[in-house]
């Protein structure tokens, strides 16, 4: 069982602090920006995953720069990257190539959704529904995929 942990910390009007954490290895993101709609891309796509997808991915955007999060799927494995970019990402679009990647390693895919959970119910519980909507500006909190992502995890077996 490896450690993991999600957390996505609003800091600021429109400014937030987001990392993950796989085994020993974090990645962050310490300025994300509302220029995306961060936690609920995250959400949606660890929830492609869950539906069967093979490989999903996000970008969350500082000013200049941004952070990408790459998945790819094995069985119930999930290999993490993450890819800085220090370039405008939110107007360029980078490939891959032109960030900094950094290897978190692998996971099972309930580690990855748990933690997610987790850090979602921990923003949820901090700030309720309007108040993030007031903190974050442009997007409500992802409650559809809060709660679907629920029902997933409810819906997968417990190891023995």
């Amino acid at each position: 069982m490896v450690r993991v942990c999600f957390a996505f910390v609003l800091t600021g009007s429109g400014w937030a602090y987001g990392s993950l954490t796989v085994g020993e290895k974090v990645a962050r993101l310490e300025s994300c920006s509302y220029l995306s709609d961060a936690l609920a891309d995250f959400a949606r796509a660890v929830l492609a995953l869950l539906r069967g997808a093979d490989q999903a991915r996000c970008d969350w955007y500082d000013e200049p720069g941004g952070l990408r999060w790459r998945f790819t799927r094995q069985g119930e494995r999930v290999h993490v990257s993450a890819i800085a970019f220090r370039i405008n990402a939110y107007k360029e679009h980078p490939a891959d190539e032109e960030g900094v990647i950094k290897d978190l390693g692998t996971c099972t895919l309930v580690e990855l959704a748990t933690a997610l959970h987790d850090g979602m119910r921990a923003v949820l519980g901090t700030w309720g529904i309007e108040g993030y909507r007031r903190k974050w500006h442009l997007y409500d909190f992802p409650l559809a995929e809060y709660e679907q992502l629920e029902a997933l995890l409810h819906d997968i077996p417990l190891e023995e």
